[in-house]
């Protein structure tokens, strides 16, 4: 079978090939193609951004930025392997398997203690923001 190229959108749009798109789309639905999930970061807002600077998580990550880009690595090979069977996992299902990591992480707590961040909203908006600071550099190394 010869695939043929999509004439869908870059991001997301109408396709006329359906599941035989080789440009770069991992999957169609009612003929509507989608982009390709190593290019699909995480929800991550605007608001959840500025509270996270506010609290200084981004000097946190700066400071221990090989362990958390390691520690993403472990729970994207973990979702990759167990939840997306060998698929490329989305960075939801990601951050289920990282949030368990994180609430242990002595860094972590420190820092939250530390900036009177203890709510469990900001691990999970700092789950988010190394993930795709995780997925945004690994986009980045492709190009």
């Amino acid at each position: 079978m010869v695939r043929q190229s999509c004439a869908g959108v870059a991001e997301m749009g109408t396709c006329n090939v359906g599941n035989l798109c080789n440009n770069g789309h991992d999957f169609h639905y009612n003929l509507i193609c989608f982009p390709r999930l190593d290019e699909t970061f995480v929800g991550l807002t605007e608001s959840k951004i500025k509270d996270l600077h506010d609290k200084k998580f981004d000097t946190l990550f700066k400071k221990h930025e090989g362990a958390w880009r390691a520690m993403v690595d472990t729970a994207f090979t973990f979702t990759k392997k167990n939840v997306a069977e060998g698929g490329k996992p989305r960075p939801d299902d990601i951050l289920k398997v990282l949030l368990p990591m994180l609430e242990v992480s002595e860094e972590l707590r420190k820092h939250q203690e530390d900036v009177h961040a203890r709510y469990r909203r900001f691990r999970e908006y700092f789950g988010d923001y190394i993930i795709d600071q995780e997925l945004s550099h690994k986009h980045e190394e492709k190009k």
